[in-house]
Parts: structure tokens; C-alpha cells; sequence
């Protein structure tokens, strides 16, 4: 990818490169004087490289000073310099690349992952370099995972044939609607204690609870938060949306479980008791957005 470089930085390099020549006996004081007359760092340059042009066939040392002046005012004269994105970098080091919702990037870029999926795994750098064009080809290990939503839900698309062909496409369900978590809440029981490990959905709101809230937090106290966050998702989400099909639209996702386990952490050094911390992250986070734009008494 190409950035804005720090010119600055470069025209101090060429600045002291031009007065270690000024310092040097290779020049007559004449010479030194035409230089010193220029306006810009770039015309003393310029005229140095001139002067020095024909003292560097037999002066190796010279030569050497000579190309660094010369590198050094190209480099000036370009106002964007290259950096190797993730990509490039995870080819390079046999990395594996992780790209999240695929399906939401400009088909520009998608086009120029073709070739990566191809059996030669090589991706041609046109925009490094002006004179020719580099090959980069992927080490053994490198791989490439990519996510997407359904091309059905709101604001999504699909990925061109060429390009779903060049992967292998794995269905993973919603966690909201797997067998175990809606048998979960068929019985009369809403608040489970002691909920099973086996329902994945708890596992995840398990594991985030810990990596963002311990140590500042006990384990146990992390696994009381996870079971009742789970348990508020399954008694919004299954139990009041069958009571009031309204919620149906507002059902609570990762993003609610997120928000709420970050206000915990956010909001730990204000309060004695966890309890009082979940409750206030419930109230917040999850109750206020869920009211929001709902009218419940026209379902009763």
C-alpha cells in the first residue's frame, strides 16, 4: 500500500549530503560558490551530481556518494512511498491471513486475490516500483480464511463465482438458533444455573468474559457474569419474544454480550459488588436499546 512519506526527513538527508561534498577536496572553490548561489537543496544537487559525473569513473568512493545524492533526490521528488500491507507480509512469512467479511470489500481488491488462490499463489506488485513490476509468491504455509454473512441479510452481497470457486465454502450456524440453546428454554424454568458447557453460545460469552475481565476479576466472579448475561440473552431472545413478537426484531446479539462484559470492566473501580455492576450493565447496555422504538402494550 502506498502512504504520505516525511519529505522533511528525506531533504535533511540530501541537506547533509550536500554539505559532506562541499566539505570534500574533490570540488573548486568556484564550483562550491555556483552551488552555494542555488535557492533550493534540489538545484545544489543537481549541480553537484554534474560536477561529480565525471570524477566518479575512476573514484569508487565518489561513485558511491554520487548515487546516494542521486537516490536521495528521487526519493524528494516522490510524494508517496511503499509499505508492504498484511497481505504481501503473510505471503512472505507463510503467515495465515484472516479477512472478515470478505464480501464487503470493493470488488477491486477482491479481483487482485485471484491470483493468490491460484496453484502458483503469486500476486504481481505493479504499484511498488515504476520500472518493473515484482513477483511475490506465497511460502508453503501461508493460507487465507475468509468470513462473510449471507448475501440474504441487510447490506450484504455475494462473491463472484470466480472467486467462491477458488475456496472451500463452510455453513456455520447461528449460535442463537442451535437445538440445544432453544431446547434450553422450552421448559418452564427461565434462569438456568449450572448452565451445560456443551451450548456453545455460553462458551463464547464464557471465554470473553474471562480474557477481558480477569484478573480484574476472579474466575468465578467472570463465570457469574457470562451465566447472567447468557441468561438474559435466552430470556429476551426465546422466552418475552414468544410473548411479545415485536422483540423478535430486537433480539440481542454478540455485539449486546460485548458492550455489556466491556461496561463491566469499565465500571469495576466504581462499585463494591459485581452483581451491581452486571445490573447496571443490563440496564444500560442491553434494557435501554431494547426499548428503544417499541411499543409493548400494542401486542398484549
Amino acid at each position: 500500500m502506498r502512504t504520505r512519506k516525511n519529505l522533511n526527513k528525506t531533504q535533511a538527508e540530501l541537506e547533509d549530503a550536500v554539505q559532506a561534498v562541499m566539505q570534500m577536496d574533490v570540488m573548486t572553490e568556484e564550483q562550491k560558490e555556483n552551488v552555494m548561489k542555488l535557492s533550493s537543496v534540489k538545484k545544489q544537487a543537481d549541480l553537484i551530481l554534474k560536477t561529480l559525473k565525471p570524477l566518479c569513473k575512476e573514484n569508487i568512493p565518489l561513485r558511491e556518494v554520487h548515487k546516494n545524492i542521486k537516490h536521495l533526490k528521487a526519493d524528494l521528488n516522490m510524494v508517496f512511498e511503499w509499505h508492504d500491507g498484511i497481505l504481501v507480509k503473510a505471503m512472505q512469512t507463510g503467515g495465515l491471513l484472516l479477512i472478515d467479511e470478505i464480501s464487503l470489500a470493493n470488488d477491486s481488491v477482491l479481483e487482485r486475490l485471484n491470483s493468490v488462490f491460484e496453484a502458483d499463489r503469486m500476486l504481481v506488485l505493479s504499484e511498488k516500483s515504476s520500472s518493473e513490476a515484482i513477483k511475490i509468491i506465497a511460502q508453503g504455509d501461508f493460507n487465507i480464511v475468509a468470513t462473510m454473512n449471507p448475501s440474504g441479510d441487510f447490506g450484504k452481497k455475494e462473491l463472484s463465482p470466480a472467486l467462491r470457486n477458488r475456496m472451500t465454502e463452510i455453513w456455520v450456524e447461528s449460535y442463537f438458533l442451535q437445538n440445544h440453546l432453544i431446547n434450553l428454554y422450552n421448559t418452564p424454568i427461565d434462569i438456568h444455573r449450572n448452565v451445560s458447557h456443551s451450548v456453545d453460545l455460553f462458551l463464547i460469552t464464557l471465554k470473553m468474559a474471562e480474557d477481558k475481565l480477569c484478573p480484574q476479576l476472579s474466575i468465578q466472579e467472570a463465570e457469574q457474569v457470562a451465566e447472567v448475561l447468557f441468561n438474559m440473552i435466552g430470556f429476551i431472545n426465546f422466552t418475552l419474544s414468544r410473548k411479545f413478537s415485536v422483540l423478535q426484531r430486537k433480539a440481542l446479539s454478540i455485539r449486546d454480550v460485548i458492550n455489556a462484559i466491556d461496561f463491566v470492566k469499565v465500571a469495576r473501580c466504581l462499585f463494591a459488588k459485581v452483581s451491581h455492576i452486571v445490573f447496571h450493565a443490563i440496564q444500560l447496555v442491553i434494557m435501554d436499546g431494547l426499548c428503544l422504538g417499541i411499543d409493548v402494550a400494542g401486542n398484549k
